[in-house]
């Protein structure tokens, strides 16, 4: 249950909803008007017509985007929003549900295209819900800029934060890089479910969004991450499937992003890449993409994963254990472990070749601590590296994990690592204790 007060404010932000638009903030003055947009600019600005142009054209497209080729509902009920461009050295863009954009007045190149585009979808965020935690409201934002382009182009190359998730999945700071999970799902349900084109991916999205107002209307109250497991069943069309097995499947295909299409069990056939719109279309509706792997992004140029810990090597008798305990990550919290949701920690072991299997052994340190496991192998007479995902693997027992099997026999493929994630499902794991891990693996 929330705080009273939080509950006030719930109700008093859906009231704010059907509140008209401010008409003139106080130290600007009306400049223009567009289609769907009505432009103020700051008084104490020098007036830059090609600039205000610029911020005009991006909102526009944008609008024709979501609302027009995408579907999604428009913002603000359909009315004109206002657009304030202001010359405080402090405002980038910020978005209200009563149809208020502010922008300033320090864009450069890209930021034309990706900045408007963000906080006009804040805006349509606000017509499916009053407000949500910030995975959704920041995180799918930041994947909204990038498909505003209708011709499927790469994943966000102009910006940082899903490239930093990559990169860095356990010192990333958790909140806007979830762009490169909500990319990872619109993928997943628009191959399997979603298959209309064009919007590739953006339906899944919608439909998402859809379902978080109809928790907020049913039960009055915020949604967060924590509605995933309800909601994933609806969108996946599997009864049994929660964020965190779902979130298994994500973090797989962030490894895999470095081994081109890797052959995993349970994966569609390897498609060749990069995936063209042309090929794409040639593919759906159908299902060709593996549950461990991205489709769109592929020319993006990712930089490799920083792995958590590299380099130990399992042998026979041998055992290895990890932590995080008494770990601290970010020097603006005193706690350890993990600090946000969906934080996790990839680790690599080289795979000792007398070692036929691997016993787990996680401890109970805390409840919201999870893990998928994944055996990389290389083909003895070639064939490029392939992936086998420990689909057995369980969060709290104990588990003799076989190395070879008849899809990876040991005469056919050398196993090379073992790669261990650890990660959490906490909505707030920067509490007192943080979140904290710990396993060990015996070489058999």
């Amino acid at each position: 249950m929330k705080p009273y007060w939080l509950q006030i404010l719930f109700f008093l932000c859906l009231l704010s909803l059907s509140l008209p638009a401010v008409a003139e903030e106080a130290g600007y003055t009306y400049y223009s008007s567009s289609t769907h947009f009505d432009y103020y600019t700051d008084d104490t600005w020098t007036m830059d017509d090609s600039y205000v142009e610029q911020i005009e054209t991006s909102l526009e497209a944008s609008y024709a985007a979501f609302v027009d080729r995408y579907g999604f509902d428009a913002p603000y009920n359909g009315g004109t929003i206002t657009i304030y461009i202001s010359a405080d050295p402090m405002i980038v863009g910020t978005a209200y549900a009563n149809g208020v954009i502010w922008l300033g007045t320090g864009f450069e190149g890209d930021d034309f295209y990706y900045i408007p585009a963000h906080e006009l979808f804040h805006t349509i965020q606000y017509q499916y819900f009053t407000t949500a935690d910030d995975y959704i409201m920041e995180g799918m934002a930041h994947w909204a800029e990038d498909v505003v382009d209708a011709d499927y182009d790469d994943l966000n190359t102009y910006m940082n934060y899903p490239n930093y998730w990559i990169e860095d999945l356990w010192g990333n700071g958790g909140i806007r890089p979830f762009a490169i999970f909500w990319r990872y799902l619109s993928e997943q349900l628009a191959t399997l479910r979603f298959t209309s084109l064009p919007a590739f991916g953006t339906q899944a999205i919608r439909k998402l969004l859809e379902e978080f107002r109809t928790i907020e209307e049913t039960e009055g109250r915020y949604v967060d991450m924590g509605d995933m497991d309800t909601i994933l069943p609806n969108l996946t069309g599997d009864t049994d499937m929660t964020m965190a097995r779902f979130y298994k499947q994500f973090l797989v295909a962030l490894y895999a992003k470095d081994l081109g299409n890797p052959f995993t069990n349970g994966a569609s056939a390897p498609v060749s890449y990069p995936l063209t719109k042309d090929e794409l279309l040639k593919h759906l509706p159908g299902d060709v993409v593996s549950p461990y792997d991205f489709v769109e992004d592929e020319e993006a140029g990712y930089p490799d994963l920083v792995l958590y810990s590299d380099g130990d090597l399992l042998s026979p008798d041998v055992s290895l254990s990890y932590t995080n305990t008494g770990v601290i990550y970010h020097s603006y919290y005193s706690t350890d472990g993990f600090q946000y949701y969906g934080d996790a920690e990839p680790i690599r072991i080289e795979i000792d070749s007398d070692v036929t299997a691997v016993e787990f052994e996680p401890s109970d340190i805390d409840d919201n601590i999870y893990y998928v496991m994944v055996v990389q192998y290389r083909g003895r007479r070639g064939g490029g590296k392939r992936i086998r995902v420990v689909d057995s693997l369980t969060d709290d027992a104990s588990e003799t994990v076989p190395i070879y099997s008849s899809d990876y026999p040991s005469d056919d493929f050398n196993a090379k690592y073992l790669i261990v994630f650890p990660f959490t499902m906490d909505d707030d794991p920067s509490d007192e204790t943080g979140n904290n891990f710990e396993f060990t693996v015996t070489g058999l």
